[in-house]
């Protein structure tokens, strides 16, 4: 279980110790999505960091970048009209 958590929190290894992290060559599921379209911004950090040792992170933090502008320019329309 611990591992786990070490390897999901990509948690660095202490000065002089054998063990790294691993690079992972998975990719991020497509489920993962749903964390970003749904938290916006929030969420697209929070699943940036569950997932940052995959390819293709970095796109859940844009999803949740993007998702925000969404959010925003909805709510300015609704507010305006």
């Amino acid at each position: 279980m611990l591992q786990w958590l070490k390897r999901f929190l990509l948690i660095t290894p202490k000065e002089g110790s054998k063990e790294v992290p691993e690079e992972s060559s998975e990719k991020v599921p497509k489920w993962a999505y749903l964390l970003p379209i749904l938290f916006a911004f929030f969420g697209g950090v929070i699943a940036w960091l569950g997932f940052r040792n995959r390819d293709g992170a970095e796109w859940l933090f844009y999803t949740g970048v993007i998702a925000t502008v969404v959010w925003v320019v909805l709510v300015v329309l609704i507010v305006m009209s």
